[in-house]
């Protein structure tokens, strides 16, 4: 179970100050000019990123998405 968010690398200091404010994560630098926020552990997907979104909902098809990637994560523990 991978939480990614993409920015162009211009962005990188914003996921910087994500991963810091969280305590989780953190910056990957990709070729080109892209960088991603990235959240492997599964304590910190269920106690810090989806506590997060549930507080500040994702609008449109990110919440569609979103709420696929909750049910997943319920999926993946059983």
């Amino acid at each position: 179970m991978v939480f990614k968010v993409t920015q162009h690398s211009r962005d990188a200091e914003l996921l910087k100050h994500m991963a810091e404010h969280l305590s989780c994560g953190r910056v990957e630098y990709r070729k080109g000019e892209a960088c991603d926020y990235t959240v492997t552990a599964l304590k910190d997907i269920k106690h810090k990123i989806i506590p997060l979104f549930n507080a500040f909902p994702l609008l449109g098809s990110k919440a569609l998405n979103f709420k696929d990637f909750k049910k997943s994560r319920r999926d993946y523990g059983k």
